[in-house]
């Protein structure tokens, strides 16, 4: 077998439990070498045994749960002694790194979000080796909007990317129009670990149960799903909600809970804090229909590409009540978009929903289940990144 590629992963923090999508892609990709560079390590379950992880001063493995007993009480003081009193510790995180880069051989470097490569700007330009770049979300427009320096920063980062990936086709206009040259860009689909498909809940006429998956943000668009189910429950009386989401954005969440409050739909409306992934299928076989109104804020943030969650839903075989933002088309086949904050086309969809009898509810269900598995198999797409990354492997002056 060929020697494996070693990739350098670099994050700003690793790596947080609702983007647990990246490391679906870094383990599956074959005949990689994968290591780790972050700003901060998280106490969450993504330390898989064949990843390296750097250590810095900024980034200290003692809270990441990897090999409690190497850390002795005298190591962790000195740690944290260290992190206090290196005012210039950036400055030696960086020494760090590139230390690592050139004892190790490491052929490229795969940024994670598009301001993590500028903050690793020093890092990217000394290393001189092939530079992947993928843009995901609130870095595509919330970010050089709320925060204009990035628009020069972004200018630099399309000039120094080798490649620059997007998950569809919306990501990559948005990025062209900011001047990012064509021949860089290209879609890598993020996918999913193949799922045990449960078996759908029984549809009865006239009843239906929505699911919304999502931490609770503007651009997910919970408000317009709890003001089109509360005007929808004129016609379809006999329904049910369940919202799952932490409070990324606090005030954003209290207008949910208070619309939800003000008009009495807690005996409709279930809210759960949050839901880990190896519990979804379980979840979702308890539910008819998904629901998912992605919007614009109004701060620019969008969800860049599409939320991994459709493609749990469909793969489980649900049918998909959603938006016609960013990517979102590009995942969603069998189901029915409406534009983004179109409260009246909501109502319509779930009342056709909620309308449907059981038979004509499977036939749907199987249409999204077929097209979920033959278009999000990790497997599949990790192989398509190993193929971006042995097309610039050539770049490489290691």
């Amino acid at each position: 077998m060929d020697k494996p590629l070693h990739i350098l992963h670099l994050f700003n923090h690793y790596l947080n439990k609702s983007e647990h999508w990246a490391y679906d892609l870094m383990v599956h990709t074959p005949g990689v070498k994968q290591s780790i560079a972050a700003k901060r390590y998280l106490p969450n379950n993504f330390y898989h045994d064949s990843f390296s992880f750097i250590e810095t001063y900024q980034g200290s493995l003692i809270e990441a749960p990897i090999d409690p007993k190497a850390w002795q009480w005298g190591r962790r003081a000195l740690k944290r002694m260290g992190r206090y009193l290196f005012s210039k510790g950036v400055y030696h995180d960086e020494a760090i790194i590139l230390d690592y880069i050139l004892a190790n051989k490491v052929d490229l470097l795969h940024a994670h979000f598009a301001p993590v490569a500028v903050n690793y700007k020093k890092i990217i330009e000394q290393a001189n080796i092939p530079l992947v770049v993928s843009f995901y979300g609130f870095d595509y427009e919330f970010l050089p909007y709320t925060q204009p320096r990035y628009r020069k920063e972004y200018q630099w980062l399309f000039q120094k990317a080798d490649k620059i990936l997007c998950e569809g086709p919306h990501g990559i206009e948005i990025l062209t129009k900011m001047g990012c040259p064509a021949e860089k860009l290209a879609i890598q689909r993020l996918g999913i670990p193949p799922q045990p498909v449960l078996k759908r809940p029984f549809k009865n006429l006239q009843t239906l149960r929505l699911l919304q998956i999502a931490a609770m943000t503007e651009k997910k668009g919970q408000l317009d799903t709890v003001m089109a189910f509360h005007q929808s429950l004129d016609s379809c009386p006999n329904m049910q909600l369940t919202l799952v989401g932490n409070a990324r954005d606090e005030d954003y969440m209290n207008r949910v809970m208070n619309y939800i409050k003000a008009n009495s739909l807690e005996g409709k409306i279930q809210c759960i804090d949050w839901v880990a992934s190896d519990e979804l299928a379980d979840l979702m076989s308890k539910h008819h229909v998904f629901i998912h109104p992605s919007r614009y804020s109004r701060y620019r943030d969008c969800e860049g590409g599409a939320p991994v969650v459709l493609m749990y839903a469909q793969w489980q075989g649900m049918p998909i009540i959603a938006t016609q933002h960013c990517d979102i088309p590009f995942i969603v086949k069998y189901g029915k978009l409406s534009k983004e904050g179109d409260i009246d086309a909501l109502v319509r969809t779930i009342t056709h929903y909620y309308n449907m009898d059981n038979e004509v509810y499977l036939r749907s269900c199987k249409q999204v289940e077929e097209f979920a598995h033959s278009k999000f198999d990790i497997h599949t797409l990790a192989k398509e990144l190993r193929q971006k990354y042995e097309s610039l492997q050539s770049l490489s002056i290691q």
